[in-house]
């Protein structure tokens, strides 16, 4: 994509397995470093995805994606990961009110964080994909890299889906503008995916 600016190529060696790694420069977001084992969402399927999306009144701009890699020719549908990175340039009072200032939530507060995205994600997930939340962590306040975030996490359940949903939403604030990442991938596949997504989060920063 010649939006996209490859910054370096490097290896990291865990401590079970070695993974070759990319950095990128997402335009109007920041870095972030992704396994291999991923692609940047692209090409004709990229096209229909931000299709179907603005069909559905969702904006596509300012919004990567990383997915398991073979998806933009076809192929890779056996397993399921996705890494989505979306700058809305408009975040509203209640996420701004302490993640900009660095502030931390009170227990009455992140309580009532955490009706309202429960809602707001059930509401998206049944819109979009036809799915129903089918274990709920609750919201909680994290550090991603040094930056002050909101998180929750959730497992979901669709019919079209062969295997259960495990999700990591985070919540970010830069400025006016509010950062969505959704780490997503099967929980039948969690032994090869959700180390790969906890790492590549671990790496991103935003821009400033």
């Amino acid at each position: 994509m010649k939006n996209l600016l490859l910054i370096t190529v490097f290896t990291i060696y865990g401590q079970i397995t070695s993974a070759q790694s990319t950095k990128y420069l997402l335009p109007n977001i920041g870095f972030i470093t992704v396994s291999d084992k991923m692609e940047i969402q692209g090409g004709s399927y990229k096209a229909e995805v931000n299709d179907y999306l603005v069909a559905n009144g969702v904006s596509t701009s300012n919004r990567y994606v990383f997915q398991q890699k073979g998806i933009n020719s076809g192929n890779g549908y056996d397993t399921y990961a996705r890494i989505i990175i979306k700058k809305n340039d408009e975040a509203p009072s209640i996420y701004l009110y302490k993640l900009k200032s660095n502030g931390i939530y009170t227990k009455s507060e992140l309580n009532s964080l955490n009706t309202r995205l429960k809602k707001e994600i059930q509401d998206a997930i049944s819109a979009y994909v036809n799915a129903s939340i089918t274990y709920w962590k609750g919201v909680e306040q994290v550090k991603i890299n040094g930056q002050n975030a909101l998180q929750c996490v959730y497992k979901r359940k669709s019919a079209m889906s062969p295997s259960v949903t495990c999700v990591k939403r985070l919540l970010l604030v830069r400025g006016n503008s509010l950062y969505l990442v959704n780490l997503e991938y099967w929980e039948k596949d969690a032994s090869l995916w959700k180390s790969i997504l906890d790492n590549s989060i671990a790496s991103f920063k935003i821009k400033a």
